[in-house]
């Protein structure tokens, strides 16, 4: 119902289900309030298989969370979070669900530090409705399921940094990608992709970019046996070339609006 770690220096959190999930005890409380919160389950954090979800409810400025078998990830943080490994040893994920979906929404901003990995869709949210609500991906967000969705949102602006994948990871075929920036930019740093079709997979997802501000775009790539389409919608600035070398935008039909 409420571990509280708080003072005038937080303490961490750190919760273990070795057969189990972490779930939700039902109140309206905040659930763990700390510095860092490292999470770990076999069935699920937040509501286990439950339909419809349930989202654990933290107040936390780092978490590492990781989840086994089956059942989602599902976490609502008050403030701003930024998804980290802090696993020891260190794997390089600061989230993890072998056995299903991630939905992460942080009252904000959001920032993506280390790689995010899920059997299932991908949710990220980064909004209260006030200045800053921006979600940085500054490592990997992929899905390795089949026809997955990886769904970006921000109140303000998304960017994507240099050497970093969003979309399917090894053989997954046909993830869609929707990325929003609802009052702000959309901005991908030069060597940043977004990538709907893994190797080796037939069929490329669609690519969906809606900012309010500018688009720079640097690599949106939908192709596959089947290619996929990319749609880039600048509702009051540009659509652009970010500046770099590569094919910005790969896909069977563009739709372009600025």
């Amino acid at each position: 119902a409420d571990l509280d770690a708080s003072g005038t220096t937080y303490g961490n959190v750190t919760v273990t289900s070795s057969t189990g999930a972490v779930t939700d005890a039902g109140d309206t409380n905040t659930d763990i309030i700390a510095a860092d919160a490292v999470l770990s389950a076999v069935t699920g954090i937040g509501s286990g298989d439950s339909t419809p979800p349930s989202y654990l409810d933290t107040k936390v400025s780092r978490l590492d969370a990781v989840n086994t078998t089956s059942g989602y990830i599902n976490i609502k943080n008050t403030g701003a979070l930024e998804l980290i490994d802090l696993s020891s040893p260190i794997d390089n994920y600061s989230v993890h669900n072998s056995g299903g979906s991630v939905d992460i929404e942080a009252y904000s901003p959001l920032t993506v530090t280390s790689n995010v990995l899920a059997a299932g869709n991908i949710t990220l949210v980064a909004g209260s409705g006030t200045a800053g609500d921006d979600l940085a991906i500054n490592a990997n967000v992929q899905s390795s399921a089949t026809d997955s969705t990886i769904t970006l949102t921000a109140d303000d602006s998304i960017t994507q940094a240099a050497g970093t994948t969003v979309g399917t990871n090894g053989t997954a075929t046909g993830t869609n990608i929707t990325a929003t920036a609802t009052n702000g930019s959309f901005t991908q740093t030069d060597g940043a992709v977004f990538a709907s079709k893994g190797a080796g997979s037939t069929n490329g997802g669609d690519i969906t970019v809606n900012a309010s501000g500018d688009a720079a775009i640097a690599d949106l790539d939908a192709s596959g046996t089947t290619y996929g389409n990319v749609t880039v919608t600048s509702s009051t600035g540009a659509v652009t070339d970010a500046g770099d070398t590569n094919t910005d935008i790969i896909a069977a039909d563009a739709v372009l609006s600025a």
